[in-house]
């Protein structure tokens, strides 16, 4: 995993983005290898990010990913078109998952939520990986709320009860 952080130097702008990096550099590694023990990942985070708040984004969303990734899963197989999660590249693959989490179970504006997913698509990935993902997402995004701009997408305040999105019952996750 240091091997991929130290390649790639120089941080997305911004404190949320760094977060994100981190949290997709994290997903990609156990892509190809064991899931990390909490210890190793917070190690990572802290040498990664080097602020609590930021390293808690990045774990709650590395968190979110692992435990509705067969739902998010469905979900991206679904909006992509003659494409499979397994068939996709690692990158895309591990940048659409951390995305559509985001999208899903969390208030993140979906503008901002595709915006950085596109960014660390194009930064991680090959020359077609931005535009890829952002299809997926945007389909994603108009299939679950009806629309792509943010003031048009339901904010977790606004979804019934108040809370985000939760995985259908029968895959047996929580």
């Amino acid at each position: 995993m240091s091997e991929l952080a130290e390649e790639f130097q120089e941080p997305l702008p911004g404190r949320r983005a760094r977060a994100r990096e981190a949290a997709f550099q994290l997903l990609f590694q156990e892509d190809f290898n064991r899931p990390l023990m909490r210890s190793e990942a917070e190690a990572f985070l802290l040498a990664q990010l080097r602020e609590g708040e930021l390293m808690l984004f990045a774990g709650s969303l590395v968190d979110g990913v692992r435990r509705y990734r067969r739902e998010i899963d469905r979900e991206i197989n679904r909006h992509a078109e003659h494409w499979s999660v397994d068939r996709m590249a690692a990158t895309d693959r591990n940048v659409l998952r951390l995305a559509a989490y985001e999208l899903l179970y969390t208030d993140t504006p979906g503008e901002v939520v595709i915006d950085q997913a596109v960014e660390l698509a194009k930064r991680y990935g090959t020359s077609q990986s931005g535009a890829f993902v952002n299809g997926i997402l945007d389909k994603l995004l108009r299939d679950r709320w009806g629309a792509f701009e943010s003031e048009d997408v339901p904010r977790r305040a606004d979804r019934p009860g108040g809370s985000p999105l939760k995985p259908p019952t029968s895959s047996g996750n929580p």
